[in-house]
């Protein structure tokens, strides 16, 4: 009996597959693996129909809004360029990979400390001028979203939908 409702279960479940109504996809990502992972989900929904708004800094090197391929880009510019975006994250991967592997414990807590904490300034910066940005924030408060998509290294997804007045 257990079998035949597991079974009816996921019948029902692979009719939904595609059953989905979300048109409107704002799209917060973190730079490296998160970004090309997600851009492959986001090119399928594009070719599905759907409308996504990506939300970048203008120090992103991996999120190229200078070549909109069909994502709307809502740039926020900051300070510093690109690369030295770019010098911050290598120097967080090289630290990882090569440096704190020959340390002690909480040598390598207190680095892991300082290089996070270092990134965690940039993010606050974009935040703060996302959030300073009442066109940008109008714009995206008049769109009506259905659904976010913000990487959980940013830990800002609820409280970014609270300031955007809830989009669901």
């Amino acid at each position: 009996m257990f079998e035949k409702w597991v079974s009816t279960i996921l019948l029902l479940q692979f009719f939904c597959v595609n059953c989905g109504f979300c048109r409107k996809v704002l799209v917060w990502p973190c730079e490296m693996s998160h970004w090309l992972n997600l851009k492959i989900i986001l090119e399928e929904l594009l070719q599905r129909g759907h409308e996504v708004t990506i939300l970048t800094s203008s120090q992103s090197y991996l999120v190229d809004y200078h070549d909109p391929f069909t994502f709307n880009f809502e740039v926020i510019f900051v300070s510093g360029t690109r690369e030295d975006a770019e010098k911050k994250i290598n120097e967080f991967v090289d630290a990882a990979v090569n440096i704190m592997p020959s340390l002690s414990f909480w040598e390598s807590a207190k680095l892991f400390q300082n290089l996070f904490l270092d990134i965690t300034e940039q993010f606050e910066e974009i935040c703060q001028k996302a959030v300073y940005n009442e066109s940008l924030m109008e714009k995206l408060r008049e769109t009506k979203y259905d659904v976010m998509v913000i990487d959980p290294v940013f830990p800002v997804g609820s409280w970014w939908l609270s300031c955007l007045g809830s989009l669901l």
